[in-house]
This record gives structure tokens, C-alpha cells and sequence, in this order.
């Protein structure tokens, strides 16, 4: 599977915890790892 990704994606955008600081690392570590993802 494909995943599009932009580093942009990690900025904070909001005050809720949709677009708090952090959000999206944990997710994108593990899902790199993963050799059936192509980032």
C-alpha cells in the first residue's frame, strides 16, 4: 500500500487533539517499518 505523506502533515494546525504537536510520529515510525507500506 501506498501512502501519501508530507512532512507538512506534522505541523500543529489547531488547538484540539486533531492537530496537537505529536500525533501523527508514533503512527509514521511504526507504519515505516512495516514492508508492505511505501511511503
Amino acid at each position: 500500500m501506498k501512502i501519501i505523506y508530507h512532512p507538512f502533515m506534522l505541523e500543529t494546525y489547531d488547538s484540539t487533539p486533531a492537530g496537537a504537536p505529536g500525533r501523527l510520529e508514533s503512527a509514521v515510525e511504526i507504519l515505516k517499518k512495516q514492508p508492505d507500506y511505501e511511503f
